[in-house]
């Protein structure tokens, strides 16, 4: 058991020298490419280019109240709130016949021969 322990502490060790390694050497590379200073260029460019402040999507403008009399939510869809636009929704469904709701739904075209 002892054994296996000193062995997975050598694993251990060597791996973190190899990782150590290979990340001076990817820097050193860098470095004498002049890629580094070409990635802090762009990088400083792309956030002056930026405008600072602007927001992007749909412009906020005045929020809209719920026509129902004695609601003051906001108003999502046709000028009501969500629980009142879900409310005149189900009426209109419960308006149409059942039968005429469930024939609708499994409809099919006819096929031409």
């Amino acid at each position: 058991m002892a054994r296996k322990a000193n062995v997975q502490k050598l694993l251990d060790s060597l791996i973190s020298q190899i990782g150590t390694e290979v990340a001076r050497g990817v820097a050193e590379g860098l470095a004498k490419s002049g890629l580094m200073k070409n990635i802090r260029t762009l990088s400083r460019d792309a956030k002056k280019a930026r405008p600072s402040g602007k927001k992007r999507g749909r412009p906020k403008g005045k929020v809209k109240i719920c026509s129902v009399k004695g609601c003051n939510k906001p108003a999502r869809a046709k000028g009501l709130c969500s629980k009142h636009y879900q409310q005149k929704r189900y009426t209109k469904l419960k308006k149409k016949p059942a039968a005429k709701r469930a024939r609708k739904s499994t409809k099919r075209k006819p096929t031409k021969r």
